[in-house]
């Protein structure tokens, strides 16, 4: 099987035609679409669950993994649902920009590495909180699925035609 092909343009003289999926420039630029958009929808995700429980807001909220608990109510709840929230809105990222069944898992991932590397700059420390790791392994596993089945389903089987 061949891999997928993406159309992106390239001036001065670039290769003309179609990329593979695999190339470095497509992998790139889709990370350079697929991270900010990513953290744009924690901080609005962010904005909307501290204005709905009344936490104050903080810009560290997305990273954040020592207060970080659903089983408990104000900063621990927001933090959390910041987090599952962000994910499963990720795999709308998996299916516009990535458009790869194949690649989902991937991409995935590399949020969730990216993701844990920011909170340990931000917050300044490992996280250590056993929550914080069983949330941040089924939020990746959630959104790579959510994001490979989408695209598998509403994508690829599309261009499958039946006649009968």
């Amino acid at each position: 099987s061949h891999p997928k092909k993406t159309n992106i343009s390239f001036p001065r003289g670039g290769r003309m035609g179609k990329r593979s999926d695999d190339d470095t420039v497509v992998i790139l630029t889709k990370l350079g679409i697929c991270f900010p958009a990513f953290y744009a929808f924690a901080f609005v995700i962010s904005a909307i669950i501290v204005a709905i429980l009344g936490v104050p807001f903080t810009g560290d909220l997305p990273f954040d993994h020592r207060e970080f608990n659903p089983a408990l109510a104000g900063r621990p709840l927001a933090t959390w649902l910041c987090l599952v929230l962000t994910f499963f809105f990720g795999a709308v990222l998996i299916f516009f920009v990535v458009r790869s069944t194949k690649k989902a898992w991937d991409y995935a991932v590399t949020l969730a590495v990216v993701h844990f590397v920011l909170s340990c700059l931000v917050e300044t420390s490992f996280p250590t909180n056993w929550i914080w790791w069983v949330t941040m392994a089924g939020a990746t596993f959630l959104m790579s699925t959510i994001g490979e089945y989408s695209n598998y389903y509403l994508r690829d089987m599309r261009e499958i035609r039946v006649d009968h």
